[in-house]
């Protein structure tokens, strides 16, 4: 091998190892999406609006019969603070079965959720939600409308998938049994990510929109009505 030859292979192999560094280095700093302990100041993260589309959940509800007809299991659960935070703003949420409207879970049961939305900052500090889909509260219990999950074909689902769901929407999936605070917030300030989760965590919902409102307590009081 040539004196030249020698030089470029150790260059090659430099620019590998530095890569192999870098990516182990980024790997470690990335802290992002974990547990709720152990990440601080919360209320200071920017909110970010996400695409629904992109988790495959969509909107197209016009009325509780429809919200009804859309849904696997409708039940009333207790949120847990045990919940996982992954990426792609999703964080996984245990919960309990207080009673069941429809689907073959039981009573005291516990099962999963998949919320879309999710705590980052790996690189920025932020609060994604897809289509302004707001965590349940700690403690509180809500009335759920969630869909099954989709396995492959061929591929076994364990216990726990059995029992895992995503939201059959992305803002009239859920609805706090205790009435909840649900107002507009700003188009401008929401589309330019200048909301902190401090000034929204209390919501029920994240949106601009008045007849998104509107439609969210019509279907609201249906469901508390032929729920409680």
């Amino acid at each position: 091998m040539t004196k030249g030859s020698k030089v470029f292979f150790g260059v090659i192999l430099c620019i590998a190892i530095l890569c192999f560094a870098l990516g182990i280095a980024v790997r470690s700093s990335y802290t992002g999406y974990r547990t709720f302990e152990e990440m601080e100041f919360l209320e200071g993260y920017s909110v970010q609006l996400q695409d629904a589309r992109e988790n495959g959940l969509s909107d197209c509800i016009k009325d509780y019969s429809d919200l009804v007809r859309k849904a696997d299991l409708i039940a009333k659960v207790y949120a847990t603070k045990e919940r996982k935070l992954s990426i792609h703003a999703v964080t996984k949420t245990k919960v309990i079965v207080k009673k069941i409207y429809r689907g073959s879970q039981k009573e005291g049961q516990d099962i999963y959720i998949y919320e879309p939305a999710g705590f980052s900052y790996a690189i920025s500090k932020s609060y994604d939600t897809a289509g302004g889909y707001q965590l349940m509260k700690e403690g509180e219990e809500y009335y759920v409308f969630l869909k099954k999950l989709k396995a492959a074909k061929g591929y076994q689902m364990s216990e726990q998938e059995k029992n895992t769901f995503l939201p059959s929407t992305v803002l009239y999936s859920k609805f706090p049994v205790q009435q909840g605070n649900v107002v507009a917030v700003d188009a401008k300030r929401l589309e330019e990510g200048e909301y902190h989760y401090g000034e929204i965590k209390d919501l029920e919902i994240i949106t601009s929109d008045q007849g998104v409102l509107t439609n969210y307590k019509q279907i609201r009081k249906q469901v508390v009505c032929d729920n409680s």
